[in-house]
């Protein structure tokens, strides 16, 4: 029942940005973003032992609204939540791919169950994971900034 809700509230969320906030997608392409995020989630599969899965919807959004959505600080560029990637408005193709990587593996192990969205659950080893996979990525494609030792030891002892 409790999983139902979640659903519920995902859907609700989905359908509330993409009728509200449509206007910002005429910023970018979302069209070239979400092939993109095919062509990333082939790249992720042959990297890893995730099973290709459709990706998200991509929704892009203000900073203000995507730090108030997640009460984040200002550094946030992209976060998943089940259903849906949300994005800055600003998301640039050729330059923010490895967000949008790293967000698409969060959405793989969602799909996969390797990763819940509850209460109390640490997501550092999820963090962990689509970092690793997107410094990878980085030091394959040179698209992106590879996360350096200290940040990825601070996520990994986060709990």
């Amino acid at each position: 029942m409790k999983h139902l809700r979640f659903i519920t509230l995902s859907f609700a969320v989905v359908m509330l940005l993409s009728s509200v906030l449509a206007t910002n997608a005429q910023k970018a392409d979302i069209t070239a973003i979400e092939a993109r995020a095919v062509e990333l989630t082939k790249w992720i599969v042959k990297n890893s032992a995730f099973k290709f899965a459709k990706p998200p919807p991509v929704v892009l959004l203000p900073q203000a609204t995507l730090t108030h959505i997640f009460g984040m600080d200002n550094m946030v560029q992209a976060a998943y939540y089940p259903g849906v990637i949300l994005a800055l408005d600003d998301f640039d193709l050729g330059v923010n791919d490895d967000v949008l990587l790293h967000e698409l593996v969060h959405h793989l192990q969602f799909e996969s169950g390797k990763i819940r969205y509850e209460k109390d659950v640490c997501t550092a080893p999820a963090e962990m994971e689509a970092y690793s996979l997107q410094n990878k990525f980085v030091r394959e494609v040179g698209i992106g900034i590879e996360q350096d030792a200290m940040t990825l030891f601070m996520i990994a002892s986060s709990c």
